[in-house]
């Protein structure tokens, strides 16, 4: 079992520069969850740092700006990570993860993500990398809704 969760957080792309024996200690320390088609995993905006990879199933990144409206940012399958940023900033959620079906996750704890980062500096760059992109795939995001926005605003009178 260890081979095939060694295999998945492999899939990741900040873990993916890790050794085996590195990624094996990763698998000996996280706890393995499941959940349900349409369980709320995180929420937008509570704390928590803990790192989540989905091993199988999928699962929505959404966000709700207003009460009701839903926003997709991006679906994740198994390899599919979130909570990093919260484990790196330390701050609240940035978004809500929601299962589209029935899934197996690896939870890293914060503690000891933080520790992998201080011994792998690999890691925090490719964790960078990985942030950098979000941030570029956010303000693409937010340009859209502005445009759209104005575009179904009525015009002065």
């Amino acid at each position: 079992m260890t081979g095939e969760l060694r295999d998945v957080l492999r899939a990741v792309d900040f873990l993916a520069p890790l050794d085996d024996e590195t990624l094996d200690e990763l698998v000996t320390h996280a706890r393995r969850v499941h959940y349900t088609t349409g369980q709320r995993i995180v929420s937008e905006l509570e704390t928590g740092a803990d790192v989540f990879v989905v091993v199988s199933g999928t699962a929505d990144v959404v966000v709700e700006p207003r009460r009701g409206e839903r926003r997709v940012l991006h679906a994740l399958g198994p390899g599919g990570a979130f909570g990093e940023m919260s484990s790196l900033t330390g701050g609240l959620r940035s978004a809500t993860v929601v299962t589209t079906a029935d899934c197996e996750l690896v939870i890293i704890r914060d503690a000891v993500f933080d520790r992998l980062r201080e011994r792998r500096p690999e890691v925090a760059l490719a964790l960078l990398r990985t942030l950098g992109k979000r941030l570029g795939d956010a303000e693409h995001a937010i340009d859209e809704l502005l445009a759209a926005r104005s575009e179904a605003a009525p015009p002065p009178h």
